[in-house]
């Protein structure tokens, strides 16, 4: 019999960004985007129910964000229900690099850590076509705008369609297959991961020493 071939995963890909009433306030807008469509939110549970939705599509959609660690500690206070499986994640320096959820499709990725940079400054470095929107005494502001406000989601929209962008650009200068991609959290592992696929000989001699 020949080698049973391994059935290739139908891999999604999407982005997230919060907003809160400060660093320690309450989330109170989420924007989503996976390429297709936006979607802002101002219901935690509604906004995780319809990943979970947009999920199902898909044998995994993999979802960044910008410093997942915050993000992610603001959506467990909003959905005391949401479990984080602390077995298949991954922590690093005591944070939140790659979160997975038991009986879930959605994993949470950290764009920053493939960048090590703010958005602000990936954006401008990557010639991306969204830059942020600026916004005078942001601190104070955000401590009363309303969600429904104008300019509060033109400023979370650019955020999460510049961190879209900051992806795929990441993907495409890659020239990785996306899961091998997705299987990438740091730009450590990502460099490596390009030089294993690309310089497959050169590869072997440095870890075989052969």
């Amino acid at each position: 019999m020949g080698k049973r071939v391994k059935p290739e995963l139908k891999l999604g890909i999407a982005v997230f960004d919060t907003e809160t009433r400060g660093l320690w306030g309450s989330l109170f807008r989420i924007g989503f985007y996976d390429g297709e469509s936006y979607r802002a939110f101002s219901d935690a549970q509604e906004f995780w129910q319809y990943m979970e939705k947009k999920s199902l599509g898909y044998d995994e959609l993999h979802v960044y964000a910008f410093n997942l660690d915050f993000d992610l500690s603001k959506l467990l206070k909003a959905l005391p229900s949401l479990q984080v499986d602390l077995d298949r994640s991954l922590i690093i320096n005591g944070a939140f690099n790659v979160a997975k959820f038991p009986h879930s499709r959605i994993v949470l990725h950290d764009l920053y850590m493939l960048v090590n940079s703010s958005l602000e400054e990936a954006a401008k470095a990557f010639e991306l076509e969204t830059l942020k929107v600026d916004i005078p005494d942001k601190a104070n502001w955000f401590m009363t705008v309303d969600p429904e406000d104008d300019l509060l989601n033109r400023y979370l929209q650019a955020d999460v369609f510049a961190s879209y962008q900051l992806l795929e650009k990441l993907m495409s200068l890659s020239e990785l297959p996306r899961e091998k991609f997705l299987r990438c959290p740091t730009i450590a592992s990502l460099a490596m991961g390009v030089f294993r696929v690309h310089f497959p000989t050169s590869y072997v001699t440095i870890v075989t020493g052969k």
